[in-house]
């Protein structure tokens, strides 16, 4: 598990969509299966889990900025990118966008 805070930034206004509880179909949060979670708060803070057989890996770190569809968090030189190969976008009422491969759903609010 890593766990790290200070110095980030807010989610630029132009990137609102990304702001949510995003999660795969899977139970990564619950100990269910193979899945992911993706939590972005409009401050810049950001919490990820995902689950692959019996491995998990967390984060928790600020947003340190955008690069294209992706983003980057970390702090103190320690930085992992989150590639994203299908922007938050609306099918139906949902929100799905596609993080390292797994599509993610927006959480009802």
């Amino acid at each position: 598990m890593l766990l790290l805070s200070g110095c980030g930034q807010a989610v630029p206004a132009e990137r609102a969509a990304y702001v949510g509880d995003w999660r795969s179909s899977g139970g990564a949060w619950q100990g269910q299966g193979d899945g992911m979670r993706l939590q972005i708060a409009a401050d810049g803070r950001v919490e990820y889990q995902r689950r692959e057989g019996k491995q998990l890996t967390t984060i928790s770190a600020p947003l340190q900025g955008f690069s294209g569809n992706g983003f980057e968090v970390g702090i103190w030189g320690w930085t992992t990118t989150f590639v994203v190969s299908e922007a938050p976008h609306r099918v139906g009422p949902h929100w799905t966008m596609v993080v390292d491969g797994m599509r993610l759903d927006r959480a009802a609010e």
